[in-house]
């Protein structure tokens, strides 16, 4: 009786947990916000009204980078959440963990939506635009959720969520410092840099605690970075394009083309900022070396020494 009542509440504790990980951990910054896009709406959320109003998730075409950023970063979080489970086997756990964050996301952005819809009939309203929206934040929680899947299946893919999550950093603390307004453009640079380390940092010393031959992989948590600034630069510039007038819905195509041109530049053109990456990578570096020379004088080290 005991151990199913610990069950019970292991489980929606979890269920409480997950939800609030993915959207308040991956949003905090819209948290700090109230909840509304107030000063940091642009474009055509400006003054549309939309700039008024609270809902669970800034569904808002302005955002959309922000809503990347959010979803994937909420994912990884509450993805990882198993790790600390103890009562419930691991692999309902990650079950559990993934259904109550996807009803989550469909509850927040069906409100969100709903809410969008009741304050503006404009452009931002048009069910077309919120599907899609919509469909960002899915597509990002999936992608969270996955690569923490994997991170606890093995621990040497930490450092690749580790580096998808540090590459949104920027834009999360960007977000973070706008929504609660007072810091300069220089300073949310430096604390993204600040950021960037400290988690790619943590995935890659997390990622070779077990094993040394986790460094392996630590080239796809490179690429992984790497790749993340264009994503973001790629879904600003789509942001942009999505406006009234621009020929919408019948231009989509041509605009995701374009967005498509927009990433491979950035790719060959742009990259993370050196400093935190190389801090990163030496922590790293340096916990693998510690962690090698403890498991090998460790469990001698005090062992007594028999005599004949």
């Amino acid at each position: 009786m005991h151990q199913s009542r610990t069950v019970a509440l292991t489980v929606a504790l979890v269920a409480i947990l997950a939800a609030l990980a993915w959207w308040l951990l991956g949003g905090f910054p819209w948290a700090v916000s109230g909840f509304h896009l107030g000063p940091a709406a642009t474009g055509e959320d400006a003054g549309s009204g939309l700039d008024a109003i609270r809902m669970p998730l800034p569904l808002t075409v302005s955002a959309l980078p922000s809503l990347v950023a959010l979803s994937t970063i909420g994912g990884v979080c509450a993805g990882l959440l198993p790790i600390a489970v103890t009562h419930i086997p691991r692999p309902l756990a990650i079950l559990e963990v993934c259904v109550v964050v996807l009803v989550t996301t469909a509850v927040t952005t069906a409100i969100s939506a709903h809410r969008v819809k009741s304050a503006s009939p404009g452009f931002g309203a048009d069910d077309r635009v919120l599907v899609g929206l919509t469909l960002v934040v899915f597509a990002g929680t999936v992608v969270g959720l996955v690569l923490a899947t994997v991170a606890i299946t093995w621990h040497g893919a930490t450092s690749v969520a580790a580096a998808v999550v540090a590459g949104l950093m920027p834009t999360w603390v960007h977000d973070l410092f706008a929504h609660g307004a007072g810091a300069g453009q220089a300073f949310a640079r430096h604390a993204g840099d600040v950021a960037v380390a400290v988690v790619l940092g943590a995935g890659l010393i997390v990622s070779v605690r077990r094993t040394r031959a986790a460094m392996l992989g630590w080239p796809v948590a490179l690429a992984a970075l790497w790749l993340t600034g264009p994503v973001i630069t790629a879904t600003a510039y789509l942001t942009a394009l999505l406006r009234p007038g621009s020929g919408l819905p019948d231009a989509l195509p041509e605009h995701l083309a374009a967005a498509r041109q927009v990433f491979g530049e950035a790719i060959r053109h742009t990259h993370p900022a050196y400093v935190p990456v190389v801090i990163a990578l030496i922590a790293g570096a340096a916990a693998a070396a510690y962690f090698t020379r403890t498991d090998d004088g460790g469990p001698t080290a005090g062992a007594p020494v028999r005599s004949g």
